[in-house]
């Protein structure tokens, strides 16, 4: 392994887990949770091994599904800089402490955990591998739409001989910084809808005001119910003394119409009496 991690791979144990990459996931996210999508999902592992170097590393076939990716894979093979491009590999295993040797102390891994294996594509990478060569497709112009990669492990070292214990597998040489996570923007305050319309025909309908008070208030904007209803009181008293309503009855004197003298009265009677019998008497 690479010399932060100073882990240790036997050719066996790669021989005996090397499956557990088969379908793996690459990103283009350096193992970055939060960055990891749809959109940055690039390839993923289809078979391994397909067969084993001499120093016993694991090569595997890998399809990359996403064309942007593949013309970049296509320019560095064209430009005969593939093996530039590195991947690393994060997953989950046990090993076992004391392993020295050349003054290198670590621990051998004894195995690999099948259970969120990941493999990414990084500008450098430690003992995680790299890419190989491309799968060609013989199709019209040849262009190729695979890759190999090669897990590369370093050769056979001595271990001595202590109890096993769990350890996370991070074969990448590039330090990661700690990826802080933004704090959520306190939301601000959601302003007031205000009254709508229909509400306002619904307070408005409840009270007795005429149809033009009425029509009239449902058209203006309200903040709340509360507003609309002293308006309404306002509108009210406003009605009520133009129409005269609510003043008490019997606290006016009605007109009295003008009487007539009473021996006016007494010859127009009289005159009634003349007329009806055909009686004509002279004025003096």
């Amino acid at each position: 392994g690479n010399k932060k991690n100073n882990h240790y791979y036997s050719a066996e144990m790669l021989e005996k887990y090397a499956e557990v990459f088969k379908g793996a996931k690459m990103y283009t996210t350096d193992h970055r949770p939060d960055e990891k999508s749809v959109r940055t999902e690039v390839s993923q592992v289809l078979e391994c091994p397909i067969k084993f170097t001499e120093t016993g590393a694991p090569v595997a076939r890998v399809g990359v599904f996403d064309e942007q990716f593949a013309q970049n894979i296509r320019n560095r093979a064209a430009l005969g800089k593939l093996q530039d491009l590195n991947v690393s590999i994060l997953a989950n295993g046990t090993a076992k402490p004391g392993f020295e040797e050349g003054g290198r102390k670590g621990k051998n891994i004894e195995s690999i955990s099948a259970e969120g294996v990941n493999v990414d594509w990084v500008t450098r990478a430690g003992a995680g591998g790299r890419a190989l060569a491309l799968a060609e497709n013989n199709q019209e112009e040849g262009m190729p739409d695979k890759e190999q990669l090669e897990e590369q492990a370093p050769d056979e070292e001595l271990v001595e001989e202590a109890g096993t214990e769990p350890v996370d597998i991070v074969e990448d040489d590039a330090e990661t910084e700690p990826v802080e996570e933004a704090s959520p923007e306190p939301e601000p305050d959601a302003e007031p809808e205000g009254l709508s319309e229909a509400d306002a025909w619904r307070v408005l309908g409840e009270t007795a005001l005429p149809d033009a008070s009425r029509e009239r208030l449902a058209a203006r904007p309200w903040d709340s119910e509360e507003a609309l209803e002293e308006e309404i009181e306002k509108e009210a008293a406003y009605v009520a003394e133009l129409t005269g309503a609510g003043r008490p009855v019997g606290q006016e004197k009605e007109p009295v119409a003008e009487q007539k003298p009473a021996d006016e009265v007494l010859q127009e009677q009289l005159d009634a009496i003349d007329k009806r019998y055909g009686v004509y008497r002279e004025v003096n």
